[in-house]
């Protein structure tokens, strides 16, 4: 799997470095895992993205736009993204304008939850 960081020269910085991203990767499951190939860390700020999140999974490609963004926060997109898109959770997917509705939005947390707090645990014993 391959990592790109886009060059940032103006504040606000990354969030995330390529070892904690390394170190979300460790902790996915294989099926997560093998929706992506490619990671790109874009030097967009996520309010100027075209798009509404700062996590697009697409085409094997897993898109994120972390600057300005929490660390937790961003952690948290990157799993809810790939969450919903993977193949056991069909029922997960954003149904109307890439929105989760409620419901679908609790059942992705229940899963999400223990692998953020896993995450957090890992970072803060760095």
């Amino acid at each position: 799997m391959k990592i790109h960081f886009d060059k940032v020269e103006t504040r606000p910085w990354h969030t995330l470095n390529p070892s904690k991203l390394k170190l979300l990767v460790s902790l996915l499951p294989e099926e997560l895992k093998s929706l992506f190939n490619y990671i790109h860390v874009g030097n967009q700020l996520p309010e100027k993205s075209r798009f509404d999140r700062p996590v697009i999974l697409s085409m094997k490609r897993l898109n994120v736009l972390d600057r300005g963004v929490p660390e937790s926060q961003i952690i948290r997109e990157i799993c809810v993204e790939l969450q919903q898109r993977a193949e056991s959770q069909s029922a997960m997917r954003s149904r109307k304008y890439n929105r989760l509705d409620p419901l679908q939005l609790r059942a992705i947390n229940e899963i999400v939850n223990p692998l953020v707090a896993e995450y957090e645990e890992l970072v803060a014993s760095m």
